[in-house]
């Protein structure tokens, strides 16, 4: 047994994991069981939990099929743990948050870390602007969850983690079985929206486009699966789409696409069929912080004219 799988599975770290389930006020999985009932015989549960996986007697329920509307509009696939696997899945990332954490990009990575915030991704993005990075490439990644591959993933995260236990672990939670209704499939790629684990290794496996980008010298602000990229030309952001999609390719992702709802000016975009890519938009940066939901900062004082729209 490594120590990584020791820690995880220690029942300071069980206990752990469980106030954070509790705290998400989560409902209950495929087996009916909510958090309320899981607490009330907490201290026997856990031992099972943890005499199950020390055996590697542990098997994952079966997924929640769910969905949920989504702001813009549409919605979203969600598979949900049972209350049990949340709490493991929970114990898992307490454990390999401190291990991968340091390896993601400081600049690069606001979403699901803790301490980073939409706030900070923001003010990053206003600072840019104001030192003249004024045109941005915004895109976000269709389906990216749902289409990880997921042996790329696992060897990813073999380089950083110590012991087959966790990894085996890890394994089984990926290719779980779903219960849609009536309908039973299993997973055979992507990671589950709705897992404990599943951000932060949504976000080691994009932490290769963070590090390509970083290489060629693009101020790049992700945000889980959004990013935008700030350059001082067009031609310059261009480039750093030819290198988002090229990356993406490589990792067999999905398209990019711009956010719904953006709009740019015939001056300062383009909309087609590129590539891997299902669109694309480059605009001045003074828009870029509403596609994080937040109000449009005003423009900056320019000593210089601005750019026409």
């Amino acid at each position: 047994m490594s120590a990584l799988f020791d820690r995880m599975t220690a029942m300071t770290t069980l206990l752990r994991a469980f106030d954070r389930v509790e705290e998400n006020h989560g409902g209950p999985g495929v087996d009916g069981e909510t958090v309320e009932d899981f607490g009330t015989r907490l201290e026997s549960r856990l031992l099972a939990l943890r005499q199950a996986l020390r055996s590697e007697s542990y098997r994952p329920a079966p997924l929640l099929h769910t969905r949920m509307a989504k702001a813009e509009g549409g919605t979203r696939i969600l598979r949900i743990p049972c209350v049990r696997d949340r709490v493991a899945q929970t114990a898992a990332a307490l454990v390999l948050t401190p291990v991968l954490d340091p390896e993601f990009e400081d600049v690069s990575y606001y979403g699901y870390r803790y301490g980073r915030s939409v706030d900070q991704a923001v003010r990053r993005i206003m600072q840019l602007r104001d030192r003249g990075f004024r045109w941005v490439v915004d895109a976000d990644i269709q389906r990216y969850f749902d289409e990880i591959p997921q042996d790329k993933l696992l060897e990813r995260l073999a380089r950083h983690v110590d012991g087959e236990a966790v990894l085996a672990l890890i394994r089984l939670w990926l290719t779980a079985e779903v219960r849609d209704g009536a309908r039973t499939y299993r997973m055979t790629k992507g990671v589950p929206q709705g897992s404990p684990l599943s951000p932060l290794l949504a976000n080691l496996y994009l932490d290769r486009l963070d590090e390509a980008h970083l290489r060629a010298g693009h101020k790049l602000v992700r945000f889980a699966d959004d990013f935008v990229i700030l350059c001082k030309t067009r031609p310059e952001a261009e480039r750093a789409l030819d290198l988002a999609e090229a990356e993406l390719r490589k990792m067999h992702s999905r398209s990019i696409r711009p956010r719904p709802g953006s709009r740019t000016s015939t001056t300062a975009s383009s909309t087609s069929a590129r590539s891997s890519c299902a669109a694309w938009s480059c605009a001045p940066a003074t828009a870029s912080p509403t596609r994080f939901g937040l109000p449009r900062p005003q423009a900056p004082r320019a000593r210089r004219r601005q750019r026409p729209r």
